[in-house]
């Protein structure tokens, strides 16, 4: 503050610097200020000259109604469509009907083995985001299993076209029996103990058994979790509800790229890009048809 003050009073300096401060104010009174052809900063922030300049910039690329929220938070990298057209068209029919179909296989690659190998030197252990389509009723939810059809599924679907599913058989927890085999020895612990005082028998000192087991805890070492289902596991459910617009409940999730591709191999063209959902609190599995969007 006394700087700036200073400069505007020249009797604020001190007397022997007085004469020197006047000659400079009168010095740059007389130069002509050189304006700047770009205007300033508050000026080009106005909302009327931010529009036209955004109508300048669209010119050439057309912007998402999200750019802007996009760009001020994500680093835009360019990265190749190549993959994910040639693996949209080994996944069988898409939503379109024949035509978009062969207009998304049209000069793309055969599924072949050496096709693969090439794709998984190029992108080992990767995910892929994938659209899932249900062909009967339900609304997946986030973390819905997402596996693979067995052989004797294709079958039963084969045989009915109104087949809902394959059912999960029940899994026995052995945890819970660990935990009911423990009471047990409590209970009998203590009868004996009562019937020892009763007989007025010296009790011992009291045995090194097993460390007792918590509720809600693990005991041993956590289960795979391809285990989970007595079907092949290799992708989850990020997100899904019932769409409106389509009809049926969608999903997007993530699988294995390697799991994709050896189940694409296997499949028999009709039935290929079919894969099972189920529920985490559900054992019941359901139809999907899957899709990779572009």
């Amino acid at each position: 503050m006394r700087r700036r003050a200073m400069s505007h009073n020249v009797k604020r300096l001190p007397r022997w610097l007085r004469e020197i401060a006047q000659k400079e104010a009168e010095k740059a009174v007389h130069q002509k200020k050189e304006h700047s052809k770009n205007k300033c900063h508050k000026a080009r922030r106005c909302h009327i000259n931010r529009i036209l300049g955004f109508k300048r910039r669209q010119k050439k690329n057309k912007w998402l109604e999200t750019h802007i929220w996009h760009a001020k938070r994500f680093h835009m990298v360019k990265r190749s469509r190549r993959l994910p057209r040639q693996l949209s068209a080994w996944c069988g029919p898409r939503p379109g009907g024949r035509q978009a179909t062969q207009r998304a296989g049209r000069g793309q690659q055969g599924l072949t083995g050496e096709a693969c190998l090439a794709v998984l030197d190029g992108f080992p252990r990767a995910l892929v985001s994938v659209w899932l389509a249900l062909l009967g009723k339900g609304s997946p939810g986030p973390h819905t299993l997402i596996c693979v059809l067995a052989e004797e599924d294709l079958l039963q679907l084969g045989y009915d076209r109104l087949y809902h599913g394959p059912q999960e058989p029940k899994h026995s927890d052995p945890f819970k029996s660990q935990i009911r085999e423990q009471k047990e020895k409590k209970l009998e612990k203590r009868l004996n103990q009562g019937r020892a005082v009763s007989e007025g028998l010296a009790e011992g000192g009291p045995a090194a058994g097993p460390q007792p087991l918590t509720p809600g805890l693990w005991s041993g070492p956590l289960p795979i979790v391809t285990s989970d289902c007595s079907r092949v596991l290799f992708g989850f459910v990020t997100r899904g509800d019932f769409s409106m617009a389509v009809g049926c409940g969608e999903a997007l999730g993530f699988v294995s790229l390697t799991g994709l591709l050896d189940m694409l191999s296997r499949q028999p063209g009709l039935e290929r890009g079919l894969v099972l959902l189920r529920p985490p609190a559900s054992l019941q599995y359901q139809f999907v048809r899957i899709m990779i969007e572009m």
